[in-house]
C-alpha cells in the first residue's frame, strides 16, 4: 500500500484467506485514507474543532441564523466539520467549512432510502463569501478558505443537544461489497470478504470523512445531475455514539462534485 499518507502508513489490512487471494492486489490499490468521527464529551470546543450540536456554530458577521423555508421557524443547528485537516490527502476536498443543519419539525416523507433530492425543494440564495442550500427540511453551508472561528450562543429551539467533540481517528477504508468494483466476484469471495472486512466498515460510528461509505442498505453513488459524471463520497453524519437519528431516516451520506464544491451537496439517506 504505497499510496497512504503519513498519518495511515501505520495502519494494516487484516490477513486474506486464500481464496481472495486473486484480490490481494486489486484491494491493496483501493484501499482509501479515511476518518472516523468519533463522538468525545469534552468540556469545552475550540477554534478548529469539528464538533456537534450546542449552539455556537460559526457565522460570518452580519449572517442571521437560518430559518426553515417551509415553517419558517429557526432551524436547529446539528454539524461542523473542519475540513482543513483533511486538504492534501482527500483531493476532492477544500479548505473550508461545512455545517448541517436540520428542522426537526419538517421531517421528509417518502422512502427511508431515497435521494433527499427528490424529497425536498430547493431554494439557494448566493453571497460574496459562501453559498447556502436550503429546503423544507435542511440547509448545508460550506464555507470555502474560511478560518474556522466560533460564533455567539444562538438558543434556538431545535439545536441539537452538545456540543460534542469530534475527534478524527484515520482508519483504512476498503470497498463496500456493494461497491461496483466488486461486480466480477463470485458469491464464495464476497461472502469471505464481508466476514473479513467487517472490521473496515464503521457500523457503529458511521460518522467519516472519506473513504468509502458503509452503507447501512444497498448502496448507490449518485451522479451529477449536470454533469452526469459520478460524485465523490465527502462525509457521512449519523452515528450509535451520538444518538443522531432522523427517525426513518437515520443516517445521512454526504458527496461531493469532482471539484470539491460542497455548496450544494448530493445528499442520501438510509435507515438501519
Amino acid at each position: 500500500m504505497t499510496n497512504l499518507p503519513a498519518t495511515h502508513a501505520h495502519l494494516r489490512l487484516p490477513e486474506f484467506p486464500k481464496v481472495l487471494e486473486p484480490r490481494r492486489e486489486w484491494l491493496e490499490a483501493n484501499v482509501r485514507p479515511a476518518w472516523l468521527l468519533r463522538a468525545v464529551e469534552s468540556q469545552s470546543i475550540q477554534e478548529g474543532d469539528s464538533f456537534l450540536g450546542g449552539n455556537a456554530p460559526y457565522l460570518p458577521e452580519g449572517e442571521a441564523w437560518p430559518t426553515c423555508p417551509h415553517c419558517t421557524r429557526e432551524m436547529g443547528f446539528v454539524m461542523q466539520v473542519n475540513l482543513a485537516p483533511f486538504v492534501g490527502v482527500l483531493k476532492f476536498v477544500q479548505p473550508g467549512t461545512f455545517q448541517f443543519w436540520n428542522c426537526w419539525y419538517c421531517l421528509p416523507s417518502g422512502d427511508a432510502y431515497a435521494d433527499a433530492r427528490q424529497l425536498r425543494t430547493h431554494s439557494k440564495s448566493y453571497r460574496a463569501d459562501f453559498i447556502s442550500y436550503g429546503s423544507s427540511s435542511h440547509l448545508a453551508r460550506w464555507y470555502v478558505g474560511k478560518a474556522l472561528s466560533l460564533g455567539t450562543a444562538h438558543g434556538a429551539e431545535q439545536n441539537y443537544s452538545g456540543p460534542i467533540l469530534l475527534s478524527p481517528e484515520p482508519y483504512l477504508s476498503l470497498p463496500h461489497p456493494f461497491d461496483d468494483g466488486l461486480d466480477g466476484w463470485d458469491s464464495e469471495e464476497i461472502d469471505v470478504y464481508w466476514e473479513v472486512s467487517d472490521q473496515y466498515w464503521n457500523r457503529e460510528t458511521i460518522s467519516q470523512v472519506g473513504g468509502y461509505p458503509s452503507w447501512m442498505q444497498d448502496g448507490t453513488t449518485p451522479r451529477d445531475p449536470t454533469t452526469g459524471e459520478p460524485t465523490a463520497f465527502a462525509l457521512a453524519l449519523g452515528t450509535g455514539d451520538t444518538g443522531v437519528i432522523w427517525g426513518d431516516t437515520g443516517f445521512y451520506y454526504f458527496f461531493a462534485s469532482n471539484n470539491g464544491d460542497l455548496s450544494e451537496p448530493f445528499v442520501l439517506e438510509q435507515t438501519t
